[in-house]
């Protein structure tokens, strides 16, 4: 005997859900980092907070893949030094490090207010590391369909 289905549409959740994830991650970073969000929200505040370093470990492996071998603190150093993250975006990066680091090893648990910190560390991170160069390659695509006759315009500015 065939049973008929009926056919359901999802047009919404409850409680909603809104997960602002950065645009145009590598697919392995943004499954790390949407696991760190959803220990953030189940107040899993030690395994946000590896989760988010996870995220960083593993972005900074991708952005200079012959550094792999390097520790995190060398890789996020040598990508200072090299131009590829600014000072600012380096100090950023050990703090997601460190406190990453404190989620794995240190006796006392995380708290709210540090998964929360390393989040948004982690977020700003993978906007600058990911999405504002994929940003401005979109842009420079764009522009170079619109017109692709006129290079001296381009350089010229």
């Amino acid at each position: 005997m065939d049973f008929i289905r009926p056919k359901y549409e999802m047009r919404n959740f409850w409680p909603s859900r809104s997960i602002d994830v950065p645009e145009n991650l590598p697919k392995n970073v943004e499954n790390f980092y949407l696991q760190g969000l959803e220990s953030l929200r189940a107040e899993r505040w030690d395994a946000a907070g590896a989760m988010f370093r996870k995220s960083l470990d593993v972005g900074t492996k991708l952005i200079s893949p012959e550094l792999k071998s390097e520790s995190l603190f060398s890789r996020i150093n040598t990508l200072v030094e090299r131009h590829l993250l600014t000072e600012a975006m380096g100090q950023w990066s050990h703090e997601i490090r460190i406190d990453g680091n404190g989620a794995v090893h240190d006796e006392l648990p995380e708290t709210e207010s540090d998964a929360n910190a390393i989040q948004k560390f982690t977020e700003a991170f993978l906007r600058y590391a990911f999405t504002l160069p994929s940003m401005v390659a979109q842009n420079r695509s764009k522009r170079d369909e619109k017109s692709p006759a006129n290079e001296s315009e381009k350089s010229a500015g």
